[in-house]
């Protein structure tokens, strides 16, 4: 999850070596009851015909959210100051009414998606964008300018970072140990997708989430855009 606080950063080096800093964060989470209602698949998969199509008069779908242009004509210029808006005022909506809500304390997640017996586990955490700045995350392909403002415009006015963005670092055995004792509690949320892959979350405990902490700024040197930055 990439964060916007500049706060915390700090420098700290191994072997003269500038390491990675992630960090818990209070996330808003769905109600387990209202996953299926609430989830969609990441924005930039679908077109915006499609997303409404999906919505599919689901007042809830987070579509509303991160492609709002659906709840306009179909003429809408999609970059509109009022579409931005509309993204913005359908999110505190969903807080307001209660759909999706704040975690009391700062923690890490572990996300893991399942497809035809196959899992991928995953850590949800705040990252600062000074990271990507000083190339502690690494870059693995150009991005186009008008998406890049597109999601600067939309994250800033919603005040929010609505979608992940996928990271990949080298494995670290002590973490995995943590993510994998995390993923034998009972899921916070669990729910398959119309397309088949199954979505999990846990929410991790403090000292859980204080030891990923340590062992990113300890033994992670760098982190790698998979996916999201566009």
């Amino acid at each position: 999850m990439l964060g916007r606080s500049q706060q915390y950063i700090k420098r700290l080096t191994f072997f003269g070596k500038r390491m990675v800093r992630v960090r818990a964060f209070r996330g808003y989470c769905a109600r387990p009851d209202l996953a299926a209602t609430l989830m969609t698949p990441p924005y930039d998969v679908v077109d915006t015909e499609e997303a409404r199509q999906h919505a599919g008069g689901n007042q809830h779908s987070f579509f509303h959210v991160t492609k709002p242009e659906i709840d306009f004509p179909g003429d809408i210029d999609p970059y509109d100051d009022q579409v931005y808006t509309r993204g913005r005022d359908n999110l505190q909506k969903f807080v307001k009414e209660g759909l999706i809500v704040q975690d009391t304390t700062p923690i890490l997640y572990v996300y893991a998606q399942t497809l035809e017996g196959r899992t991928q586990y995953g850590i949800m955490a705040e990252s600062s964008v000074i990271e990507y700045e000083k190339n502690t995350i690494k870059k693995h392909e150009l991005t186009r300018k008008k998406k890049e403002d597109d999601r600067t415009k939309i994250t800033d006015l919603q005040n929010a970072s609505a979608e992940p963005v996928f990271f990949s670092y080298e494995r670290v055995g002590e973490i995995d140990n943590i993510v994998s004792n995390a993923a034998k509690r009972q899921a916070f949320i669990d729910y398959v997708a119309e397309d088949g892959v199954r979505h999990e979350i846990w929410k991790m405990t403090a000292d859980e989430s204080s030891s990923i902490e340590k062992l990113f700024a300890e033994r992670v040197p760098e982190m790698y855009i998979a996916d999201g930055h566009h």
